[in-house]
């Protein structure tokens, strides 16, 4: 099985004056079931690269949630980690996928331009997946 850094949403919790990683718990039985151990990068670019220097990461995903920075959104340190996780990708030639705000991440740091789409967020979508077994 390889190891695969997983980039997570900023979460804020007004109520206790908190900032919080987390991720859909549903990336786990997916990501198990491409026989992929994710290894969950905090939004601390200094830990997550420590991280990602001493574990032999063979793939990165970059996850959906939050808007980047330039767009209105207010994770900064998300967009820092991300930036150097594709930067990292680039520079070991390891794969680097993105959903959602992930494939826009990697749009614009390729100077591709993104346009506004409302009402697609929250929307339930069926993912369909074959594992073929050696």
């Amino acid at each position: 099985m390889k190891l695969i850094g997983v980039t997570q949403r900023v979460e804020i919790i007004q109520e206790y004056s908190e900032k919080r990683d987390s991720l859909d718990q549903k990336w786990f039985e997916f990501l198990n079931k491409c026989d992929l151990i994710p290894i969950l990068l905090p939004n601390n670019l200094e830990a997550a690269r420590n991280m990602i220097n001493s574990l032999k990461i063979e793939g990165i995903l970059l996850t959906g949630g939050n808007n980047l920075a330039k767009c209105g959104g207010d994770a900064y340190e998300r967009d820092e980690l991300e930036k150097f996780c594709v930067n990292f990708s680039i520079k070991n030639n390891i794969p680097v996928l993105g959903v959602c705000r992930g494939m826009q991440f990697i749009q614009d740091y390729f100077g591709l331009s993104l346009e506004l789409v409302k009402g697609h967020i929250a929307r339930k979508q069926k993912i369909i997946f074959i594992i073929k077994k050696k």
